[in-house]
């Protein structure tokens, strides 16, 4: 998987989790939960700490789940399907002329994401080396516990900061006058370390920096900036006995004197960050209400619902397709660059779909690749069999959708099939094999082969047509037959329409098959 595949995953779930935060931090919806901010603060760093785990899903996403189950048997692919793009009325491009302009544009988004993540970071050494001036000018007061804390006459607004190994509180030498409200200010101070603020400070603008153009990630880390806010003021009203009239003067000074102070420094957590009229009114009215309890059955759920719709959406992002998807016009496009051969190679919505699902998404890629790796060890077999029993190469995509060329030993489904051609027992016993208990001949590849291509050379001369000897391969000629009775009709898509076909999409695979191999440069 490529790092713009994993970026783009990414961002989708921390899109996710953005909106996630903004909905359970939301006053309504805490009002109404009679939730505390101290328990939406843990609720919105867990949903957090789900999109810093959620790379594993990209690592350890199934990819084996595109082959077919058997032949004969019943369809392995998982039914997800992506619609395909509508036949265009504008000018034919081909493939090969959109590359060089999909190219440019690629290249140029990531150079602008690089850019604006430099100017973040840029922007985060200024003010690390700022606070580093800050720290360094100020004047030792006390030291409580690993907490320094310091009086500076340079910054006008109390901040709590930490370091790798140290933490600091840093409060302006002017609130000395008033030792009551200095008081305050640094036990706020104080619980902002005891809650841990002082490191999420850095998580999170290191997930802004990565995302800087996302809007939802600006909300969610200004949404979590004022609950660890109305957290520290609930701790202090509520279990610290502070009164809360004196703490609301207190609050209203500070405040008052950051509104002559530029933004916060990043890494910072600070009483006065949420110094705008509308937002102090909020923390006032929140301690009023400070006395309800936890609704904890509430936070578990919200908290079990996050987990859920963030792990899917995960796991389902790294299959999501990548890019635009081909067009039936681009597909024939391709086809007819290619050589021709005895095989009928039909292009049509149901063969551009699964066409999209296995190049267009990054397990059907994994899966190509590994397949068409496998398929190398077993090219002198392959030829060898092709012109003895004179089968068209594409009919090897057979195999591809099969087992993607994978030897495997017999599988546990019911109709037991096995080896790169996946034969069920009675067929493979039928043309020659022996399957028993001591020995099976399915995983010898030159044996299976030499099989495969006399089952598939006695079902086209028995119908005349290389796409219904496929339906036939899978579903058996006896359900083949009976659809051309019940429908009067050779066209194998007709019976498909009627239902008389095996693994739902067979013969689309294979054609999108056909197509890969004629083009392996696709999933490049």
């Amino acid at each position: 998987m490529t790092l713009s595949t994993i970026y783009l995953n990414l961002s989708v779930i921390v899109s996710l989790c953005s909106a996630f935060v903004y909905v359970v931090s939301h006053p309504s919806v805490m009002r109404f939960a009679k939730l505390r901010a101290s328990l939406i603060s843990k609720l919105s760093r867990f949903i957090c700490l789900l999109f810093f785990v959620s790379p594993i899903f990209f690592v350890f996403s199934p990819t084996d789940t595109l082959v077919v189950v058997s032949a004969q048997s019943f369809d392995s692919i998982d039914g997800t399907s992506y619609p395909s793009q509508p036949n265009q009325t504008h000018e034919n491009r081909s493939l090969e002329n959109l590359i060089p302009y999909k190219y440019f544009l690629t290249l140029l988004l990531i150079s602008l994401i690089m850019i604006g993540i430099s100017v973040s970071i840029l922007r985060y050494i200024r003010h690390q080396v700022k606070l580093t001036k800050i720290i360094h000018r100020s004047f030792p007061y006390k030291k409580i516990r690993r907490i320094h804390i310091i009086l500076s006459d340079d910054y006008q607004v109390p901040f709590a900061y930490r370091t790798w190994k140290t933490r600091f509180i840093v409060i302006p030498s002017g609130l000395l006058t008033n030792y009551r409200h200095f008081l305050l200010v640094l036990k706020h101070e104080m619980q902002h370390h005891r809650q841990g603020d002082t490191s999420w400070a850095h998580l999170l603008f290191l997930l802004q920096s990565l995302f800087f153009w996302n809007p939802l990630i600006h909300i969610m880390n200004s949404r979590m900036a004022e609950i660890q806010e109305l957290a520290c003021d609930e701790s202090l009203i509520g279990h610290q006995g502070v009164n809360a009239r004196e703490y609301c003067d207190c609050l209203l000074s500070v405040a008052e004197t950051a509104l002559s102070s530029r933004n916060m420094l990043v890494g910072t957590a600070s009483m006065a960050l949420s110094s705008s009229a509308q937002k102090l009114k909020g923390r006032i009215d929140h301690m009023k209400r400070y006395e309800f309890r936890n609704g904890r059955c509430w936070g578990l759920v919200m908290a079990i619902i996050s987990a859920g719709t963030i792990t899917s959406v995960g796991m389902a992002s790294s299959d999501w397709l990548l890019g635009k998807p081909i067009t039936v016009m681009e597909a024939e496009t391709l086809i007819q660059s290619t050589t021709t051969s005895q095989f009928p190679i039909e292009i049509n919505e149901r063969v551009v779909e699964q066409l999209n699902l296995y190049i267009g998404t990054v397990r059907g890629r994994h899966f190509i690749k590994e397949s068409l790796d496998r398929k190398q060890k077993y090219e002198t077999v392959f030829r060898k069999n092709l012109t003895q029993y004179q089968v068209p190469e594409d009919i090897l995509a057979v195999a591809l959708i099969e087992s993607g060329f994978k030897n495997s030993a017999q599988n546990l489904y019911p109709m037991y099939s096995a080896g790169i051609w996946q034969f069920i027992p009675s067929t493979a016993r039928r043309y020659g094999l022996t399957v028993s208990e001591t020995t099976d001949e399915r995983l010898d590849v030159e044996r299976a082969t030499d099989a495969a291509m006399r089952l598939l050379r006695n079902l086209n001369e028995r119908f005349r047509d290389w796409r219904l000897a496929i339906i036939g391969y899978n579903a058996g000629g006896i359900k083949v037959q009976k659809g051309i009775d019940a429908t009067g009709s050779r066209d194998p898509w007709i019976l498909i329409e009627a239902g008389f076909e095996g693994d739902k999409d067979y013969l689309a695979k294979v054609m999108a098959g056909v197509i890969i191999l004629k083009n392996p440069s696709l999933i490049d």
